[in-house]
């Protein structure tokens, strides 16, 4: 499990690098992740489905942080 968050990790700070998409903008994060560097820097967005899933998962990092925020110190 740890490697794979790293790997997450990574491959999102490298596409913050190289596409200059903010770390915590998850939606733009998902779709280059999901249609891949080159499609997104050719303004690709893809479908409706994957836009959709790219909603579904910003919608659950902002859940999640609000989860966090509740936590104890």
């Amino acid at each position: 499990f740890a490697d794979a968050v790293d790997f997450v990790g990574w491959y999102h700070s490298k596409t913050a690098d190289t596409l200059g998409v903010a770390r915590n903008d998850t939606y733009n994060l998902y779709l280059a992740y999901y249609l891949g560097w080159n499609a997104y820097k050719r303004g690709s967005r893809g479908d409706a489905d994957v836009q959709r899933y790219a909603h579904a998962t910003e919608q659950m990092a902002q859940d999640y942080a609000a989860q966090l925020r509740q936590c104890a110190p």
